[in-house]
């Protein structure tokens, strides 16, 4: 299954095989056109990072070591963010993502490495694998030389970004359950649900108000050694090329002939089919404006499990309360499956999320067919190359119908000690979590309170001095998933709910976002508030934590809360009216 492990394999550590071919065709196509035209091969000044170096190149000869592996190469981007099926070929992977507040926005599509299931190697927890060797980003190797980073247009390097080569997905909440089996529980998500992580072709990166840059991907292991020379020896040629040729459809006159038109004077259509994904993600920001032709409206939503719900609930209490048991804390979960006269729009369930979750991590991963999409409050952990952070959020209460009612429900929910014991075990676990891995104290915030739309939350953000030489990837593994998602003790509430629970999660609850291996930082939230969009079928999932004093009833209703973000954009992009 996805693991830490293929994770770094992904990125260009470890040799994978699976890759794909299109920005290969791309720049063979350029290098053919400059032999054509006798165009010259030998100029320019270009920064180029190896591991964690950064070396001045003036010509082709100081570069030429640099033989296979994964080239990125990030230019400035003039314009705004670009609709997305321009870019997208059928069956490509795609990945949308958003921090709250908007000032770091993602969209990658395409994949140079992509995994969807490997076996785990290494040392397991919690069902991801960590390498027995992790690999050691202050001092690069052999293998962490198989990534090249270039940065043109005078471009400087920002560690704390997503720029360069970046890797993006999903990892599963439970990595040793598989929900690939056809007659199994969660078969809905097949190999999907067992993690997703990508090395994209093209790669924006900037904010909700404007993109600052565009990373174009390519694998040398595929291209000649002439070839490679040429990329070396003129980068924005070949970065043009790939820009240009993603943009051209297979049906358009242009297809195939090299075309030297700058990128924003080129027009091209839209990629035609893959309509199983929306085109993967579409016109995904902003408006769709494309006319509406379904004539069936009618959304349906089916509860799953509420004749089982009591029983689960207090199934998970019987243990919390047996002396035999360590058990404190477990999350359940539930799901609720919405049916749609057409195709689901993935481009405006997104949008919907924009405008109205506004606060959490937006994010939409598609493996070309399927989409995993949702809008959560949750932050699992961000890594600097100076800290390590994340923040706790458990104990839930609906928001007010007024100011005045609000405010009261907020006082209730800041004193009630069944939430602030609940959040409690999430603030023990994070904070020594992050402290195993920090140089100093660890901060934390005092317990406040989170407000979205329909649900708030208490909340504490958590911060340590990250402590050189250990890997972003160990931390995030050590973290997932926290008591917020399965419970206290992890493991064993791990082991209960593979038992109990009636359906497999697949990438619900999992930690979903992106990761930088050359400088070794990233941000990953945790994938809540989330659904599984295939086709005209959705399926939305929500849990909560079971403590001995929770009520089944009111645990029910909050889930209820939960799914109500997910359910509203998923009907809003259906043309349901929704109040």
């Amino acid at each position: 299954m996805c693991s830490l492990a293929s994770a770094l394999a992904l990125a260009g550590y470890v040799h994978e095989d699976g890759t794909t071919a299109l920005p290969v065709r791309a720049v063979r196509r350029y290098v053919s056109a400059r032999a054509r035209n006798g165009m010259n091969t030998g100029e320019g000044r270009r920064r180029v990072w190896k591991g964690r170096e950064r070396v001045q190149e003036s010509t082709t000869s100081q570069v030429e070591p640099f033989t296979a592996g994964l080239l990125s190469i990030t230019g400035r981007w003039d314009g705004s963010w670009p609709e997305a099926e321009a870019y997208v070929e059928a069956g490509d992977p795609a990945m949308f993502w958003q921090n709250p507040g908007g000032d770091v926005r993602i969209l990658g599509v395409g994949a140079q490495r992509r995994e969807a299931r490997i076996p785990d190697e290494g040392r397991v927890h919690g069902g991801r694998a960590i390498p027995r060797r992790p690999v050691d980003t202050q001092e690069p190797t052999a293998q962490s030389q198989r990534t090249c980073e270039l940065f043109l247009d005078g471009l400087e390097d920002d560690p704390t970004r997503p720029m360069g080569l970046v890797g993006l997905g999903s990892f599963p909440f439970d990595g040793t359950v598989d929900s690939s089996q056809p007659d199994g529980a969660g078969a809905e998500w097949g190999d999907f649900g067992n993690g997703f992580f990508f090395v994209p072709s093209v790669c924006w990166q900037g904010s909700a108000q404007a993109v600052h840059t565009v990373t174009v991907t390519i694998n040398m292991c595929e291209l000649t050694e002439s070839e490679r020379r040429d990329v070396l020896a003129n980068p924005r040629a070949a970065w043009s090329s790939v820009l240009v040729h993603r943009r051209e459809s297979p049906g358009s006159a242009g297809h195939g002939q090299h075309d030297e038109t700058p990128l924003k004077e080129t027009r091209a259509p839209l990629l035609t089919g893959h309509e199983s994904a929306n085109r993967s993600l579409g016109r995904i920001l902003g408006s769709d404006n494309r006319q509406d032709t379904r004539t069936d409206r009618t959304v349906s939503v089916t509860v799953h499990s509420q004749d089982r719900w009591p029983d689960l609930v207090r199934g998970a209490q019987q243990m919390e309360r047996s002396s035999a048991s360590p058990l404190q804390k477990i999350v359940v979960a539930r799901s609720v499956q919405i049916h749609a006269g057409s195709a689901i729009s993935i481009p405006r369930v997104v949008s919907g999320l924009l405008r109205g979750q506004s606060d959490t991590y937006v994010f939409c991963l598609s493996d070309g067919r399927r989409a995993f999409v949702g809008a959560t409050p949750e932050r699992l952990l961000l890594a600097t190359p100076s800290i390590f952070a994340s923040a706790c959020i458990a104990g839930s209460a609906p928001r007010g119908e007024d100011d005045e009612a609000d405010a009261r429900i907020e006082q209730q929910l800041r004193h009630s000690s069944k939430n602030i014991g609940e959040h409690q075990f999430v603030v023990d676990f994070i904070k020594g979590v992050i402290a195993q891995f920090s140089a100093g104290s660890v901060r934390a915030s005092e317990r406040d309170v989170l407000k979205n739309r329909d649900i708030q939350h208490l909340a504490v953000r958590i911060e340590g001095e990250r402590r050189p030489g250990i890997p972003f990837l160990q931390v995030l593994d050590a973290l997932h998933p926290t008591p917020a998602l399965a419970g206290a003790p992890q493991q064993e509430a791990l082991a209960w709910l593979r038992t109990h629970e009636h359906e497999t999660r697949g990438l619900f609850g999992g930690p979903v976002g992106w990761w930088r291996p050359q400088k070794d930082v990233g941000e990953y939230a945790v994938g809540i508030r989330s659904a599984l969009v295939d086709g005209t079928d959705a399926r939305a999932y929500a849990g909560c934590g079971i403590v001995p004093e929770s009520d089944p009833a009111e645990e029910w209703n909050e889930t209820a809360i939960k799914l109500r973000p997910i359910i509203r954009a998923l009907k809003e992009a259906c043309g349901e009216a929704v109040g």
